[in-house]
């Protein structure tokens, strides 16, 4: 498929998922799937007969498969960058998958590419790191917590957090960009969550 004619086909999408090169569990599509560059190599291409539509994007420097979509090797931008930018405004909830670990600063910046994407998003929207890190644009988000969890923001943001854990912040309050004033909170239940920017949750 084509990378125009599967943006086509997203159109009447709400979700998509994003297989990036560090997967470490066997991927089976469930809905739209973009392999972004070394992602490709978790693409099943045995099966001629693809339940969902799915593309790959990327310069190639980390794949051994071509891409449907290529990129320019020399860019001031990276494949997961383009590869969000590009969702129609209908996506409302991304699935990031094989994006944690390897290079600190590649894992930063994925999240900065993560935090930029949500800040343009006018509808409420959602970005899920594998099962570690959840971030929404703004406005709020209910989650059920066992455990331990911190809140991070990359621009100063109001927010509050109630229900069921350790250090409620209620009425709101500005935490400050990467701060330790989200550090390590603890869900014994429902915690409800609210902010005027993109927030991220990480999940014990």
């Amino acid at each position: 498929m084509t990378w125009e004619a599967f943006l086509q086909e997203l159109s009447s999408h709400e979700q998509v998922a994003m297989v990036g090169p560090l997967l470490k569990t066997k991927f089976a599509p469930k809905g739209p799937t973009i392999y972004v560059d070394g992602g490709s190599k978790f693409r099943d291409r045995l099966d001629e007969r693809q339940a969902h539509p799915e593309v790959s994007v990327g310069d190639g420097d980390s794949s051994d498969f071509p891409m449907d979509k290529v990129l320019p090797a020399k860019k001031d931008y990276s494949d997961l960058s383009y590869a969000l930018r590009s969702l129609p405004p209908c996506i409302h909830h991304v699935d990031l998958l094989g994006f944690m670990g390897g290079r600190p600063d590649h894992q930063l910046i994925n999240y900065g590419e993560v935090h930029h994407y949500l800040r343009n998003r006018t509808q409420f929207t959602t970005v899920r790191f594998d099962h570690q890190v959840l971030a929404f644009s703004h406005g709020g988000l209910s989650k059920e917590l066992q455990g331990s969890f911190s809140v991070v923001v990359f621009e100063p943001t109001e927010i509050t957090i109630k229900g069921f854990c350790k250090y409620p912040i209620f009425p709101a309050a500005i935490l400050d960009p990467v701060s330790s004033k989200g550090l390590s909170n603890e869900g014994t239940g429902v915690v409800s969550f609210a902010s005027h920017e993109p927030c991220f949750l990480f999940l014990s």
